[in-house]
Order: structure tokens, then sequence, then C-alpha cells
């Protein structure tokens, strides 16, 4: 749980300063580094083939 409860916060937070400062990279671009950032434990939480 705190793995989880980490990097939500890391997540939130580098979402956060990606909405307020702007940024040229791309909403996709940002979720794919978002998700690469993830330790593996967590990415196999997570499946985006739907």
């Amino acid at each position: 749980m705190f793995q989880i409860q980490f990097n939500c916060h890391g997540c939130t937070n580098m979402t956060r300063e990606w909405l307020e400062h702007g940024s040229d990279e791309s909403p996709e671009a940002v979720g794919d580094r978002l998700y690469e950032a993830l330790p593996s434990r967590l990415k196999d939480y997570f499946s985006f083939d739907q």
C-alpha cells in the first residue's frame, strides 16, 4: 500500500506541475513517462489493453 500511495502522490504532483506550468509535451507523452516511472511491481496493476 505504501508504494501505491507514494507513487500516486508523485504522479499527482507531476501532473499538476505539467498543467500549471504548461508544457510542449502531449498528454499521451506525459502519461507514457509517468507509466514508465512506475516500479515494475505496480505496472502489473495497470492494463491499457481494452
